[in-house]
């Protein structure tokens, strides 16, 4: 590294504890490079031995395209030094508030770099399978690449979250001018905190000016969010952008960003939206609100700014979650309304909280369900009772409205209906509500009550976690092993002669590649143990075996599933691949999202080489869709495509390199404890570099969801997976396969025939007539059926992006009608 930055000498730039230096390594090794080394590092400096950790751990397990790529790290005595991609364009900040040295931004490109900011943020807190809290966004910490692109960077003070956690506790990070009130208060620091820095940042690049100038002339106009404020209120936003003529001819825009911005900064972080919806916000799929008044905001210089007397009820209205989670209800206690921040989530009767070390998750039954499947279901009075619940109330949603009840036919009427979990009476009137239930509130000396359906102990016992079958476990290592072998293989070659490189080089302590923070490496007696010696069979192929494996680690265990190749075809020791087939395994290999099932490490011992999984217990969608009894009900079957449209997603725009799956299809869409779904088995997947659109390429995917243009000789695009979760997404409607003859009519063998003439019938409630839950929401399911529609036409061109298919999914955008897609037949 001193050579690399000719001992250290062009600085690019530097912080409270470290410097960044411009560095030439070789061109394979990526050419231009960004050092930084840290300033402070005597031998027992607590704080910044754990910047470096943190930085190293966060950034090298990350991959999207608008975050800074992390190439190596150096740690040798006391030196510890971070090897970064080169951002020939500096920050965000050198651009807007620079003496010259860049060129400022026009209004469009700041308008883009609003956007991949706010789309890094997405993947950090919602995708990422590690939550991130950025904890420090600023226009120094974005950073441009040669074509403007925003990438966000300096994660030295970045606070980890799992998957399941929306709050932690953390000592103030951060700086000055972006930082979110609840850092100065004893509340919990959720990912609403860097929605707030944006909210400033998104201001600053509106007006390409900083937030708080002392040298303006007017006094009002030196704190921006003030003035911009004060612009919109008084209807004159064009003040805020007048010497940028680009800007000025596009002034709906400019009050669209400014609004989403005067949302992000207010005061009470349940109010700010979540990353995803300001992405949705600044796109312009969804409209955006008025934002409150001045009360309301963080930002206040003059006088001190007012909470919401009952955060229980201000929060409603514009999110859907409330300021507690699903099925629970929030209570402001006598005496809490000083602390509106920190109201108390409670659980309904005989609910227990999902995670009782944070009760914002919400609550869940703790007694079966009612079987609405029973051949006798009767009034439910011998198995269920009804529990009161004064002055509470979930708002939001219900199946069926009852007139002119009486409280007690209000809980009979939800006694005998097997789908109703809550009834909610007021005023004569009787809401039925199903799960799950949000929003939910008690307001005292309200006169709604709420009455709970629950499960007579004699009679009833915890619902869930289900367990699988072992057919359908073995199912799950049977889509670990893949279809295609060779490049299982091959992945696993490129790793292990990754690691016998590192290794090597570890020992001199040279400059580090990151995959190794994040791929572990396990003994061949390790996974021989943790496997019980390799007894519990998942699965088998044609060159490989999967099993079941137990890690212990500090206390914790960890089920695993490990792949034992049975022979490693097509290397020979000591012999270097194809350089360009090597890039593309390590890129797959480097994806992470919460959407993707993880590599979690490898073994390389002798002609020993293993595979290492994360494990999923609910097996397949493919199992779950077509085997399970009971079958996933309609709301999880919609989380299922909407998670698996995401991971598509990530893979054709977000990853820093572009991504084709080439076999999307249930067997290969994975379900974990709480049936997330994550996509798998990336052997046939094909690599885009950023720039291309397609590829020519051999056939590859499985009969019955592969696209038309395979058998034409046509360019491969991403629109192959586009046409192949169309399939999958009739299939996740319908509870059924693509084609099937036997239990159906004719017209009915062919569900993308079927589909589509039940649509144009206005009859799609014959696809889910067996389904109570999904006959009573046919608006979404026309919905997904038209998407469906959409996704299989026979012109790729017709076809959405993935991104699209989420914000229709999500009824962020209207879904047009469909043509009529070629017969499905002819690809089966």
């Amino acid at each position: 590294m001193e050579s690399a930055t000719g001992g250290f000498k062009q600085v690019l730039g530097s912080g409270a504890s470290s410097t960044v230096y411009k560095g030439v390594l070789g061109e394979r090794s990526g050419g231009n490079v960004a050092v930084k080394v840290l300033d402070k590092l005597p031998e027992r400096d607590g704080h910044d031995v754990r910047e470096f950790a943190t930085e190293v751990k966060i950034i090298g397990g990350t991959n999207h395209k608008n975050l800074v790529k992390l190439v190596g790290y150096c740690n040798e005595g006391q030196h510890r030094l971070l090897v970064y991609e080169f951002m020939s364009n500096g920050s965000l900040a050198d651009s807007l508030f620079g003496g010259g040295a860049f060129p400022r931004p026009n209004w469009y490109t700041r308008t883009q770099i609003a956007y991949s900011v706010a789309r890094g943020l997405v993947y950090l807190h919602d995708e990422c399978s590690t939550q991130i809290i950025h904890c420090d966004i600023k226009p120094q910490n974005i950073l441009l690449d040669e074509g403007m692109i925003a990438r966000i960077s300096d994660f030295g003070l970045s606070k980890l979250m799992k998957a399941d956690q929306t709050r932690t506790t953390t000592a103030i990070r951060g700086t000055k001018g972006y930082l979110a009130p609840e850092w100065f208060r004893n509340v919990p620091v959720t990912a609403k905190v860097d929605v707030h820095s944006f909210g400033i940042v998104l201001l600053e690049l509106v007006c390409c000016r900083k937030n708080f100038l002392l040298d303006f002339d007017k006094e009002e106009e030196m704190v921006l969010v003030d003035w911009a404020y004060d612009c919109y209120s008084r209807g004159k936003l064009y003040k805020l952008v007048e010497k940028d003529v680009e800007a000025m001819e596009d002034l709906k825009k400019v009050e669209r960003f400014v609004k989403v911005a005067l949302w992000c900064i207010q005061e009470d972080p349940s109010l700010r939206p979540g990353m995803k919806k300001v992405v949705h916000m600044l796109e312009g799929a969804v409209p955006v609100s008025e934002p409150p008044d001045r009360s309301g905001w963080a930002m206040r210089w003059n006088t001190q700014a007012i909470q919401p007397p009952n955060i229980c009820t201000s929060v409603r209205g514009l999110f859907g979650g409330g300021a507690c989670g699903v099925n629970s209800y929030c209570h402001m206690e006598s005496g809490r309304e000083e602390n509106a921040a920190s109201p108390s989530c409670k659980c309904p009767p005989r609910y227990v909280f999902m995670d009782p070390s944070d009760e914002s998750k919400g609550c869940m039954k703790n007694f079966a369900s009612h079987d609405c499947r029973a051949e006798s279901n009767g009034s439910g009075d011998d198995q269920f009772d009804i529990m009161e619940i004064p002055s509470t109330n979930w708002p939001d949603f219900f199946y069926d409205q009852l007139e002119s009840q009486t409280e007690g036919m209000c809980r009979q009427a939800c006694l005998s209906d097997c789908l109703c979990d809550v009834a909610i009476f007021f005023g004569g009137f009787c809401w039925k509500k199903r799960m799950p239930l949000t929003n939910g509130r008690m307001e005292e000396g309200a006169s709604v009550k709420a009455l709970i359906k629950v499960g007579r102990s004699n009679s009833s016992s915890l619902a869930y976690p289900r367990k699988k079958d072992e057919s359908s476990l073995k199912l799950t290592g049977g889509l670990l092993i893949g279809s295609s072998v060779f490049l299982n293989l091959l992945l696993l070659s490129t790793t292990l002669l990754f690691f016998s490189w590192w290794r090597r080089n570890n020992k001199r302590g040279q400059l580090h590649p990151t995959s190794s923070v994040n791929l572990l490496s396990f003994s061949y007696s390790q996974l021989e143990s943790a496997t019980g010696g390799f007894k519990e069979v998942l699965g088998r192929g044609a060159s490989a075996t999967v099993y079941k494996g137990i890690l212990q680690n500090v206390g914790e265990t960890i089920t695993i599933a490990v792949k034992k190749m049975d022979k490693l075809w097509g290397v020979e020791e000591g012999e270097d691949d194809n350089r360009e087939f090597t890039t593309e395994v390590k890129v797959i290999a480097g994806t992470n999202h919460k959407n993707l099932v993880k590599l979690v490490g490898v073994c390389s011992e002798g002609k020993n080489h293993l595979l290492v999984y994360e494990y999923m217990s609910n097996g397949s969608l493919a199992s779950l869709l077509f085997k399970a009894d009971p079958r996933p009900n309609w709301y999880t079957r919609a989380q299922i495509a909407i998670s698996v449209a995401r991971g598509l997603v990530y893979l054709h725009e977000e990853c820093s390199t572009q991504i084709i799956h080439c076999d999307i299809k249930p067997q290969n869409i994975l379900l974990d404890e709480s049936l997330t779904a994550k996509i798998s088995d990336f052997g046939l997947a094909k690599l885009l570099k950023v720039e291309q659109t397609r590829t020519m390429t051999a056939i590859r995917g499985t009969k019955g969801y592969v696209a038309p243009e395979w058998f034409r000789n046509m360019a491969i695009t991403t629109k192959v997976d586009v046409y192949s979760f169309g399939v999958v997404l009739l299939e996740l409607v319908c509870c059924r396969r693509g084609f099937e003859m036997e239990g159906y009519e004719e017209e009915e063998m062919v569900l993308v025939d079927w589909a589509h003439e039940c649509y144009g019938d206005r009859m799609v409630g014959r696809l889910v007539e067996k389904d109570e839950e999904a006959m009573k929401d046919l608006v979404k399911v026309e919905r997904f059926v038209k998407i469906g529609l959409w996704c299989v036409q026979e012109d790729p061109c017709l076809r959405p992006e993935m991104k699209k298919v989420v914000h229709m999914l999500e009824g962020a955008v209207e879904v047009s009608v469909p043509p009529s897609p070629a017969s499905y037949i002819n690809t089966v």
